[in-house]
């Protein structure tokens, strides 16, 4: 019996130090991503510069004191989180050390225990410490050699242990519409409502008091008191009426002496009491403020009141409303069912995205039992049009959210309730599984977010958050599907399925719909968006295609079946001529593209690049930055550019144009070496690269587009084409060998050759500005590709170009840096979505 503790007692230890390396790992990337954040802004502080003259040259710019009021509220809030994430940091350190600690006394009991024999048990020990030193990958095999060991996952986020919130909480409160505008009769017709209106039948069950429901004072006993005026018959008969609705009852208080309003006490001191009130009262829900707190951590005070309730002989399901202050998602799984991970909501768009993407942060913490809460819902108040509200109700399903109603469900429209009541959707936000869907892509605004359901289905959500109308792509790899997947489409808004592999429709600005994909046991619920797989079709797509895409459809899945043709052959002949107008080619093989149309109905003209892979240059980049050689690879890496800047200088002089050929040719060769033998290293090390192979390539892809674009401008004769074989043979063989000796002194010089780049298009730049070089038409390729106006000229194309450079500077320093830390590159996010 004693083995069988100690093993079980090991094991917990072990699911505990894996989950705190994990956090801890989280919290470490956040301070980087954040100290960033901290360092862009201040050096936008420093080097904010005037509008030139002529700008139409340059992005649209706000005037400059926006812009230094701008960059300094974003430093002030980069260093309030990451003084939050130093605190996070601290306390999660403590944990494991406290963590180890236990480990050993527990080793030091007997080294040589039967229960530590099993090499299963031996290997996962080895895997713990080696995860101690913050190796996400150890931690993994870690866990699949505990349930190896066990049969079992038993990996534990130490819920809090009242049996309640195994699904998201549903419910109303009163804050968003009434805020301290409360009364007995209100919340007995909102109750009412809630059942007559069929919300209840739903899961819609708690209704919830917020702020200003009780007197300034306690009495004579230091009782809460309800306010006598707004709710005469006292709370217990308020809990009594809505108890015999068939619904639940929900309170406010406070982690301090007073709440937020100011209007009435906190819980702060008399937790214990306060809780022995609300279950005589009746009460179910807590909603527990962070206002008036004499300055003492969340981490001292909630765990109060969470242990008071659990004592309070009532299950209470206790609600954390923090504002996400201390990272409550790191540690409120164990004091509350749920926790808030941002500031309060505003009934408007940029409030509600700002509020998903806060907590989207965080989804992996969230489970049945405790849950991430980004505030209640906005639905119905007036502040967004429809189309935006559900987009709102969409994602804080997705995201498994608490649905709390937030308007007057008294007076509320048809369409606000038919919104609210979407069966399909509800069932997303309380599916068994209870895993938070997450956002899976990044850089625009045009995202995919997804999250697994139970019985093996996905859920999707494809989000147009720009003012305009935009199609968005999801593709099979962003969600976890196999790229030869066939699934199924259901629209949940529509409540509409069909059978398809792929599924077109145009997103107009903030407009969310719902699918739902299931096929050969695979199903993919799309939340909100206009779907597309992404498999082979394009983000532009003309009429003519759009009219014709169910037969492409079908061509498609054709294409990918196994199954004889026989019989189908008119019909298949048919579907091709249907589509043979908006493809461009079709073969045997069955591959083919629709023609590609730009936004002004145009055809596109280029097939070495697409639309979607166009974008704008980031000309406000600091084309200043230098990074100063600190030790010995930095200064051979620095002189060995130097060198080549002399001899590229002494044979082209002030040939400007063969020069940047001649700097694109060899450009072009470090992000491909970097990215292919970063691919072959993944292959044959079976890890993930961080992104960095994508970004590598990136930029490889990137300076071959500069080179397309300067061949237009300059026009090479053959000496210069044999030229630019012969530099680029030489170049790339020594690049390579350079890579392979030592990465980060490759990238180092790789920056620093960058930043010659730079040096060298301002030289142009100023070049053209003096008159010596014609400012001629940029190249229809170059309008096209950096999304140019039509009457751009050379000087607009260089401006984007020496803007490109500097950003592949910073890029590969701060690969450089990475790897002079000791680290690899996969230990740190890619820059990726630039271009």
């Amino acid at each position: 019996m004693a083995d069988e503790a100690n093993r079980a007692a090991f094991m917990e230890i072990q699911g505990r130090m894996i989950e705190l390396t994990a956090k801890l790992k989280q919290v470490q990337n956040q301070m980087r991503n954040k100290e960033g954040e901290k360092k862009r802004a201040f050096l936008t502080l420093e080097e904010i510069r005037p509008l030139p003259e002529d700008a139409n040259t340059y992005k649209s710019i706000e005037p400059k004191s926006v812009l230094v009021s701008e960059q300094e509220q974003k430093l002030k809030d980069s260093e309030s989180a990451i003084a939050l994430l130093q605190t996070s940091k601290e306390y999660i350190e403590k944990q494991l050390g406290e963590v180890e600690t236990n480990l050993r006394e527990l080793l030091n009991q007997d080294p040589a225990a039967p229960w530590l024999c099993s090499w299963q048990l031996r290997a996962g020990l080895v895997a713990i410490c080696i995860s101690f030193v913050f190796n996400t990958n150890c931690a993994i095999a870690a866990r699949q050699l505990m349930r190896s060991s066990t049969g079992q996952d038993h990996i534990r986020r130490n819920l809090l242990d009242n049996g309640l919130g195994l699904t998201p909480p549903m419910g109303w409160n009163s804050w968003n519409h009434f805020n301290c505008h409360i009364e007995e009769k209100l919340i007995k017709e909102t109750a009412d409502s809630m059942v007559s209106t069929g919300l209840a039948a739903l899961g819609y069950e708690y209704i919830n008091l917020d702020d200003c429901w009780a007197e300034q004072n306690r009495d004579s006993e230091e009782n809460l008191v309800a306010k006598s005026s707004a709710f005469p018959s006292g709370i217990k008969a308020l809990a009594d009426y809505v108890h015999s609705k068939g619904l639940k009852l929900g309170i406010y208080s406070d982690a301090g002496t007073l709440t937020c309003s100011k209007e009435m006490p906190g819980s702060l001191g008399h937790e214990e009491q306060d809780a022995h009130t609300f279950a005589s009262w009746g009460i179910d829900y807590l909603k527990y403020d962070n206002c008036h707190s004499t300055g003492t951590s969340p981490k001292e005070r909630y765990p109060v009141m969470s242990k008071a309730l659990l004592n309070s002989s009532r299950p209470i399901f206790f609600s954390l409303c923090e504002w996400g202050v201390e990272d409550p998602a790191t540690w409120a799984a164990s004091v509350g069912n749920s926790w808030r991970t941002t500031g309060d909501i505003s009934d408007n768009w940029d409030s509600m995205t700002s509020r998903a993407d806060q907590n989207d942060i965080w989804a992996s913490y969230a489970g049945p039992g405790g849950w991430n809460d980004p505030d209640m819902l906005e639905v119905g108040n007036g502040g967004m049009t429809l189309e935006e509200y559900r987009a709102h109700f969409s994602i804080w399903a997705l995201a498994k959210a608490p649905l709390l109603i937030g308007c007057d469900i008294r007076s509320m429209d048809d369409a606000t309730l038919s919104l609210l009541s979407n069966k399909e959707v509800i069932a997303v936000n309380q599916d068994k599984l209870g895993a938070q869907g997450k956002q899976v892509t990044s850089g625009t605004d045009l995202q995919v977010w997804a999250g697994p359901l139970s019985d093996n289905r996905v859920a999707l959500v494809l989000w147009n958050r720009s003012p305009s109308k935009a199609t968005v792509t999801a593709h099979w790899s962003d969600i976890g599907l196999k790229p030869a997947t066939v699934v199924e489409a259901r629209d949940l808004w529509e409540h509409s399925t069909g059978p398809s592999v792929q599924r077109n429709a145009l997103c107009r600005s903030r407009v969310p719909c719902l699918q739902n994909f299931e096929m050969n046991r695979v199903a993919l619920r799309s939340v909100i968006g206009g779907l597309r797989s992404g498999r082979i079709w394009n983000r532009y797509i003309s009429p003519a295609a759009a009219r014709n895409v169910e037969s492409a459809e079908f061509q498609w899945r054709r294409m990918m079946s196994t199954e004889s043709a026989s019989g189908e052959k008119e019909e298949k002949e048919s579907e091709v001529k249907k589509v043979e107008d908006s493809m461009v080619v079709s073969n045997y093989w069955g591959i083919m593209r629709p023609k590609i149309t730009k936004e002004d109905g145009t055809e596109w003209p280029w097939n070495c690049f697409r639309p979607w892979e166009t974008y704008r240059a980031d000309t406000s980049i600091d084309l200043s930055k230098h990074h100063v050689p600190k030790n010995f690879q930095d200064r051979v890496a620095f002189r060995a550019v130097k060198f080549l800047r002399f001899l590229s200088d002494l044979y082209f002089k002030e040939r400007h144009g063969c020069h940047a050929m001649m700097l694109e040719t060899v450009a072009g060769v470090p992000g491909m070496v970097g990215g292919m033998v970063l691919h072959l290293r993944s292959l044959r090390r079976f890890e993930r690269s961080g992104g960095w192979i994508k970004a590598l390539l990136e930029e490889a892809e990137n300076e071959r587009m500069h080179l397309m674009t300067v061949g237009e401008l300059v026009k090479p004769v053959w000496h210069e084409r044999l030229l630019v074989l012969a530099a680029q043979g030489v170049f790339f063989n020594a690049f390579f060998v350079f890579y392979l000796l030592s990465p980060k002194i490759a990238h180092r010089f790789t920056g620093y050759l960058e930043e010659e780049a730079v040096v060298s298009y301002t030289d142009y730049l100023k070049a053209i500005e003096d008159g010596k070089i014609e400012n001629v038409p940029a190249p229809a390729i170059a309008i096209d590709y950096w999304r140019l106006p039509k009457d751009a000229r050379l000087l607009d194309v260089i401006t984007v170009i020496r803007a490109d450079e500097a950003h592949h500077r910073d890029v590969n320093h701060f690969a450089s840096d990475i790897q002079f830390q000791g680290k690899e590159l996969r230990e740190a996010p890619a820059p990726i979505g630039y271009h």
